[in-house]
């Protein structure tokens, strides 16, 4: 899926008000990276698995950005696709 097609189908999916959206994503990004800190302490250099991203997945991005060696999974693409939501 072409990247201009993942961002159509998000658009449609999230929110209309886009803000509040943003707000709570960044409040769950902040509560799995305290979760995260109380287990394995500092992020950087540490290699993390972010398994059924979804629409989360700017999460993974937070975390690489602190430093962390992040892989996101998710098969949301696969489900759309085989069910054909973007054909």
């Amino acid at each position: 899926m072409s990247i201009k097609a993942r961002l159509s189908y998000y658009k449609t999916i999230l929110n209309a008000d886009m803000n509040l959206q943003a707000y709570f994503d960044y409040k769950h990004f902040e509560t799995a990276q305290d979760v995260l800190h109380t287990y394995i302490g500092d992020i950087a250099g540490k290699a993390i698995l972010d398994a059924g991203c979804g629409r989360l997945c700017g999460q993974a991005l937070l975390f690489h950005n602190l430093g962390g060696k992040v892989t996101g999974v998710d098969t949301t693409d696969i489900l759309i696709n085989k069910h054909g939501f973007l054909k």
